[in-house]
């Protein structure tokens, strides 16, 4: 099975899981088929704010700081 391949199926997964709410499931597929801002966006939705700035400095470093300058 090729990258791609297994980026489709976690992907599928994740969103499965997302639907009947078990986020940290979802989250760790997301990370493994590097799909970090599903992840976070699936935080967002749930209105988990706490997790979304925890994936955001730890994988988007660059928007993580220029968001903590403007504050």
């Amino acid at each position: 099975m090729s990258t791609d391949e297994s980026c489709v199926i976690y992907v599928g997964e994740a969103k499965q899981l997302e639907a009947s709410r078990q986020f940290k499931h979802a989250e760790k597929l997301y990370v493994e088929a590097g799909q970090y801002d599903l992840a976070i966006n699936m935080y967002k939705k749930g209105g988990l704010w706490d997790k979304v700035v925890q994936l955001v400095a730890k994988y988007r470093k660059v928007f993580f700081t220029k968001f903590a300058k403007s504050y």
